[in-house]
């Protein structure tokens, strides 16, 4: 492809252009990039690299696989929504997601057209859900607007930035690590998090499994150079 042809293909398709903030999707992307600034200070999806890291890679979609395979499953009484856990030798594991919005406010998982963000600490029974606004019929959107009674992601980042503070003084909530990849996997955890388009999941990883990751990470970075050279038949620095 010439130089001439891939400008015009850039310029058609809008390449180079920032995100449609109409698209309701890329609207929760952009959600879940906030609330994940807003929560933790480093971005650590790194350490998911499927090239750098593979076993932890596969640790998250193993965890989003779990999620999206219940998501089909009509929703309790309560209207929330449920998604059944569970390997062939554990007992299943019920899920509830909760959005905090008004009770009568349907909600249907992966909906394309009330798309949301799901926020899941690994090994809970809880999957918060932060939507956008309220789709509103043609006629009210331009007389009225899009429907902004819900909660956004203000009303969450304090709310999980609460439920980590308290979860440092609690007893009862889980704290074994969910990552073991190490063998010497024992001992205190801290939250890991992984966010895959509009889903952030929330890992406990304890110090040795964290410090096995992080030099698998360096490892893995630096073969993936090794074989980019190689394959450029250059010679390794």
């Amino acid at each position: 492809m010439t130089d001439n042809n891939n400008t015009d293909y850039r310029r058609k398709y809008g390449m180079d252009e920032p995100p449609q903030a109409d698209n309701k999707v890329v609207d929760r992307v952009l959600a879940n990039e906030r609330l994940h600034g807003d929560l933790f200070t480093r971005d650590s999806g790194e350490l998911f690299d499927p090239v750098r890291t593979p076993q932890m890679y596969e640790t998250a979609q193993a965890a989003l696989r779990r999620l999206h395979a219940g998501m089909a499953l009509p929703a309790d009484r309560d209207g929330l929504g449920c998604v059944v856990f569970g390997e062939d030798d554990t007992p299943p594991q019920q899920v509830r997601f909760d959005h905090h919005d008004d009770r009568r406010d349907t909600f249907t998982p992966l909906d394309p057209d009330d798309p949301a963000v799901y926020v899941w600490f690994v090994g809970t029974t809880l999957v918060n859900v932060i939507r956008g606004p309220k789709p509103v019929g043609a006629f009210d959107l331009a007389t009225r607007g899009p429907d902004t009674s819900r909660r956004g992601v203000d009303y969450y980042a304090d709310m999980l930035r609460l439920m980590m503070e308290l979860r440092e003084m609690s007893t009862v909530w889980p704290r074994e690590c969910n990552v073991e990849v190490s063998r010497g996997c024992d001992g205190p955890t801290q939250l890991l998090p992984y966010r895959a388009g509009t889903f952030l999941l929330v890992f406990e990883v304890c110090e040795p499994c964290l410090t096995y990751v992080k030099a698998a990470t360096d490892t893995g970075y630096e073969l993936s150079v090794m074989e980019a050279y190689a394959r450029a038949g250059l010679p390794f620095p």
